[in-house]
């Protein structure tokens, strides 16, 4: 079944947000229903979860942390002369994967049985199962880009993103477009439903 078979409507109301909103959308979904192998999101197996969740922490946790001090070092300051990491801005520190630290490995059984449940993969709570296949999870190396602008403000995010609108985003959007109409794919996901708990 295609996706337009799902949800007919799905394409057009993604192009009602913007080229910029629906690029990253329509992106977000063609990677998702490829494998892995192919460069996708899609998992096909619990190790393929595990993976993914381990990758995920790195990137949260170490690479984006990395990336961030790469544009503004420790130290960093201001046009106006001030120290950028000041006040309420306190620099941040990249961690280190940690499979002896609870909170690490809690986090990676976490993410790699959601991701699971979304795909419909058999998941586990065994940590010596995970800490297994943890052994042969192949982190990429960190290697910090220069072309990454960060946004300071709300304002000049929207003003790039107005900006980025160019006839190459045009091009995917069409490409994808045509990508996801016609698409035949028998990978079934499933959404999971998050409440919020107050505090």
């Amino acid at each position: 079944c295609t996706i337009g078979c799902r949800d007919p409507k799905f394409i057009e109301r993604t192009l009602a947000h913007g080229d910029a909103e629906a690029l990253e959308i329509l992106e977000g979904v063609w990677s998702s229903l490829q494998e892995m192998e192919a460069g996708g999101q899609h998992p096909k197996s619990w190790e393929d979860c595990v993976s993914w969740a381990r990758c995920k922490w790195e990137t949260l946790y170490h690479n984006d942390i990395c990336q961030l001090l790469h544009c503004f070092p420790p130290g960093e300051l201001t046009t106006s002369g001030l120290p950028f990491w000041s006040g309420s801005k306190r620099c941040p520190h990249p961690l280190t994967f940690d499979p002896n630290n609870a909170t690490h490995m809690e986090y990676v059984m976490a993410a790699a049985n959601l991701y699971g449940q979304i795909y419909g993969i058999k998941w586990t709570r065994d940590s010596a199962a995970i800490r297994r296949t943890l052994e042969e999870v192949q982190v990429p190396p960190f290697s910090p880009k220069s072309s990454i602008k960060i946004h300071l403000t709300d304002k000049e995010m929207e003003e790039d993103r107005k900006k980025d609108g160019d006839d190459a985003d045009k091009a995917r959007l069409e490409e994808l477009k045509g990508k996801l109409s016609s698409l035949k794919s028998s990978a079934q996901m499933y959404p999971i439903d998050f409440e919020k708990v107050g505090r």
